[in-house]
């Protein structure tokens, strides 16, 4: 490299003169991380030359200084962009990087009075650097797809690391160099000069150039930008589109039995997919911390006003809040709004069918949910002979208890839930009652079962299992003048003031979700949930959610002929707790064998279990394969598969052991698990997918 590429340059991955490096790519000085504490370290040629430290401090600070006629379009990069790198032989200077696509390091340090004024405690003055002008005239940057570190020296990909601490006005400060290095002061003032009076000129220049069309290489820089983000998937990520498809193949050729997990539309993953994941918009709608929330207000009131309908609710007397991640948050934002910690709450057992976000904890004692970390737990159990819920000991219990919460729901019950009871208990022990509808909400849509509104103080649910939209939960709460009914918060009567006679679960609910528990709210996400929601109130949905019942109870009559143990002896809704222990078998291995032949389901506990790493039961749901076109008929095929399963599961348990290694052995290169994946491959392949195109995996057949 000569002397006249190692002059530095105040722009961005340009050389003084506006040509390339040797090696065809840009050179430029460390970026801005290199000041430390406000001071850029420059290596000096020869003591002698420190008289020139003023003279260069100065034209530095003046080249950063932007013009006020300058274009905010032409500003780029920052007020470091020419620090150099001190180094022991000869100055350093590391391979160009676009900063547009470099996010700026924020101090840690922030002073108290900085904060005031932000509602996250965070500076708004710290979210600003000084931006300096750049040489108009110099090379265009590379797009990052176009760089190359193929033909870099080693010294070039070793990049510094980024500081904390921005400095818009950074000193000079000379250290020794080795005489060998022909870098001088007289060059570095040379270069800053020139620097200098090239920033002055691009801003007059700027100002012609947008009075009209943009010139050619100003056009040129912006399609680079644009190309950056433009490309599809395959293209960009091919190792990732790959697997991705591998995956569509999988949900099509498969038999997908998961009873949390559906498929959704074309339009939901549209809107999923879509722009509006770009915009932040913490806050509610109206009430935003940042601005150009105008249509992300209308697109979360309708999603909102959507809610309230595919669940046949009066906004007067229910509001809903639709930001949360999942259920499982919302559960947590509803006991966060609701309880102080320790306080007590009661949910349905893990193994009696209940969810693990209700408080559950296990036989030992060790904590595994959230709930039960934060709050007191103390679950209820099913009947161990019937497998219904035990009403006169949950009452007993809660009586003795006094929880704050009392939660009905959960995520393998296949039978009605009693919510008229539930609310008796809960009046009678003073706590509030909370349904998590998750599994069942969209049969409570289509009111093809009980309804938790009638008796329910707040009600949450999951987005994306019944009712067929994206990943997400929702929180449903009473509002306006409580019930004469007993419906009360925290089982007040109704008495006193007008103000104790209003819900106030709102405010409290509204602001656990945000700012206590998350941040700005998914956009795209809330989107796709409002064209979920006009898709439950239609009529073809209601029709659809009958026979996801149907294929149900048309699944658990062919096992029970078949002889199968299921736990209470049939469903009311779309799952099956089937109970594998009478054959012998653990649910995980049953999961197993399935998995290996197409068949996705889940082991899961049933009362009773010992052990949570093997369980004794599996979970059976219909939502999905319904989605997918299949009526009873098809499920009597679905239940000769799993039969298969069992036998084979039962074959390779009893020639190869019980234990897990040796079950698993057992598993490799087995023709009847070929077989019967060659079957249900064939049986599945014949059903539509919905939500997305499989022309392309069809071809492959």
């Amino acid at each position: 490299m000569d002397s006249q590429e190692l002059k530095p340059t105040l722009s961005l991955g340009y050389l003084p003169n506006g040509q390339q490096s040797s090696n065809g790519h840009h050179m430029t000085p460390p970026p801005p991380h290199q000041e430390q504490n406000g001071t850029i370290h420059m290596p000096l040629a020869d003591a002698s030359l420190s008289s020139s430290l003023q003279q260069v401090s100065s034209l530095r600070n003046n080249s950063m200084t932007p013009s006020p006629t300058q274009n905010p379009l032409e500003l780029m990069g920052s007020a470091g962009d020419a620090s150099l790198q001190t180094s022991t032989s000869r100055v350093s200077r590391e391979g160009s990087v676009v900063r547009a696509f470099t996010p700026v390091s924020r101090a840690p340090k922030r002073k108290k009075d900085s904060m005031i004024g932000s509602p996250h405690g965070r500076s708004r003055e710290s979210s600003f650097r000084p931006v300096p002008t750049r040489n108009n005239t110099a090379t265009p940057p590379q797009s990052p797809h176009q760089l190359t570190f193929h033909s870099m020296s080693q010294s070039q990909h070793s990049l510094p690391q980024s500081s904390l601490m921005p400095s818009p006005s950074p000193q000079v400060v000379f250290s020794h160099i080795s005489s060998d290095n022909s870098q001088t002061a007289s060059n570095l003032l040379a270069s800053l000069q020139n620097g200098n009076h090239e920033n002055q000129q691009s801003a007059h220049q700027t100002a012609r150039e947008y009075d009209g069309n943009p010139p050619s290489d100003v056009a040129a820089r912006r399609a680079q930008v644009r190309a950056w983000g433009n490309q599809p998937l395959a293209m960009v990520d091919p190792a990732l589109w790959k697997i991705m498809e591998e995956e569509k193949v999988r949900q099509w050729r498969g038999i997908e039995l998961i009873a949390s997990e559906n498929f959704t539309s074309q339009a939901v993953i549209e809107a999923l997919g879509s722009h509006l994941t770009n915009k932040y918009s913490e806050g509610l709608p109206g009430c935003r911390y940042y601005g150009g929330n105008k249509y992300i207000d209308m697109i979360e009131n309708l999603c909102i006003q959507r809610a309230l309908q595919a669940f046949h609710l009066d906004p007067k007397e229910w509001g809903v809040n639709v930001q949360p991640y999942s259920c499982t948050s919302a559960n947590f934002a509803v006991y966060t709004a609701l309880l102080q910690p320790k306080d007590r709450i009661m949910g349905l057992d893990v193994p009696s069918g209940g969810h693990v976000s209700h408080g559950y904890y296990t036989a030992s004692g060790k904590k595994v949910s959230g709930a039960s970390i934060f709050f007191e737990s103390l679950p209820f159990k099913v009947n161990p002979q019937t497998g219904l819920i035990d009403f006169e000991t949950l009452e007993k219990f809660a009586m003795n208890y006094r929880p704050k919460i009392l939660i009905c729901g959960g995520s393998s019950y296949p039978r009605e839930w009693d919510y008229a009871r539930f609310r008796e208990i809960a009046n009678k022990c003073g706590a509030v009652l909370m349904c998590d509808m998750a599994h069942i909400s969209g049969l409570i849509a289509a009111r093809e079962c009980a309804n938790p509104f009638d008796y329910c103080d707040v009600v949450t649910s999951t987005t994306h299992k019944s009712l067929r939209g994206p990943r997400g939960g929702m929180i449903f709460y009473r509002k306006g003048t409580k019930s004469k009914r007993g419906i009360s918060g925290f089982g007040a009567g109704v008495s006193g003031s007008v103000a104790e006679n209003l819900y106030d679960f709102e405010d409290k609910i509204n602001f656990a979700v945000h700012p206590s528990l998350q941040g700005g709210p998914h956009n795209n996400h809330i989107a796709a949930l409002a064209v979920a929601l006009k898709q439950v109130a239609s009529p073809e949905y209601q029709e659809y959610m009958r026979q996801v019942k149907k294929n149900a109870q048309a699944l658990a009559a062919a096992l029970i002929r078949r002889g199968c143990v299921l736990v209470t002896g049939g469903t009311d809704n779309h799952l099956i707790l089937w109970d594998v222990r009478n054959r012998g078998l653990t649910g995980n291995r049953l999961e197993k064998v399935c998995e290996m032949c197409h068949i996705t389901l889940n082991k899961n506990a049933v009362f009773g279990d010992s052990s949570a790493l093997a369980p004794g039961g599996v979970r059976i749901g219909t939502p999905a394969m319904t989605s997918r076109g299949c009526i009873e008929a098809d499920f009597e095929v679905i239940a000769n598969f799993l039969m298969k399963a069992v036998q084979i599961a039962e074959s390779v348990q009893s020639e190869h052991g019980k234990l897990q290694k040796d079950f698993t052995k057992g598993l490799q290169n087995n023709k009847d698990i070929v077989e019967l994946r060659n079957s249900v491959e064939k049986f599945a392949a014949q059903f539509e997918m919905p939500g997305f195109e499989i022309s392309h995996a069809k071809g492959g057949q």
